[in-house]
């Protein structure tokens, strides 16, 4: 008997709790809470592919890998098509600048120098410098080590060591000559030290 009581008392529980569910899924209440959660998720979606221009920044708008706009300060708001378009980077146009030590000069063939130097630059074609974005300071590095060899006499540190800095104006255009095509200008270079290697 008190096990019936039990079995019956939990068979009008799950009754009752089946009812209710039954009576929310049926209440359009619940259908217009949930519409509405989605047109939000929808509405935040659609607000976050606005872009906007900001001073000084060029936002890159790239569509299948390619540019398909740049947005500046003086552009209108502008919507990313969803799934097309999307944002390929975000240019400074303030003055950059970066220090390496990753480059060798030959004096003679025994010696070698490693060259610590840091320039500054500012972008002045935001899609030859997009495009260039990835191996910029590879290229970089390696079309400076190409001018300063030639300026060195074919690889002499101690020309180099003596006559940068009365040179360095003439250092800057012809650096500024060899990377034009990386979309940016270089505004002044500096060598920190040069440093022999092999205990030369």
């Amino acid at each position: 008997m008190r096990y019936e009581l039990i079995k019956l008392l939990a068979e009008t529980e799950t009754d009752s709790s089946t009812e209710q569910l039954k009576k929310i899924f049926k209440s359009p209440i619940l259908y217009i809470v949930l519409g509405a959660i989605v047109l939000l998720i929808i509405a935040i979606y659609l607000i976050r592919r606005i872009v906007k221009g900001k001073p000084k920044t060029i936002v890159v708008v790239t569509r299948k890998g390619k540019i398909y706009k740049l947005i500046d300060e003086n552009t209108n708001k502008y919507f990313l098509v969803p799934f097309v378009d999307s944002v390929g980077a975000r240019i400074s146009l303030d003055n950059q600048s970066f220090q390496t030590d990753k480059l060798f000069i030959n004096d003679g063939p025994d010696h070698l120098y490693k060259i610590n130097f840091s320039f500054e630059y500012k972008v002045t074609n935001p899609e030859n410098y997009f495009y260039n974005l990835n191996n910029l300071q590879n290229v970089l590095e390696t079309k400076i080590n190409d001018v300063l060899r030639e300026f060195a006499d074919n690889g002499n540190a101690e020309i180099l060591i003596k006559d940068y800095k009365k040179n360095n104006e003439k250092i800057i255009s012809l650096l500024n000559m060899a990377s034009e095509d990386m979309g940016i200008e270089i505004l002044s270079f500096k060598i920190n030290f040069i440093q022999p290697m092999n205990g030369n």
